[in-house]
């Protein structure tokens, strides 16, 4: 069953990881044209899907 305490503990959770990634591949994107090129992209693409599911 999920309770309201976990689903507190994941959304915190998910919040830590979506900061701890989205710093090491800023990180890596500052040293490398190359694969700052592709997260700009991949970036992008992420947020043309999700708005493009988002009701209207």
């Amino acid at each position: 069953m999920i309770t309201a305490a976990g689903r507190t503990r994941y959304q915190q959770a998910r919040d830590t990881y979506d900061d701890t990634l989205t710093a090491a591949l800023n990180e890596i994107a500052a040293t490398d044209p190359a694969i700052a090129a592709i997260l700009a992209t991949a970036r992008e693409t992420a947020r043309a899907a999700t708005d493009s599911t988002l009701p209207r």
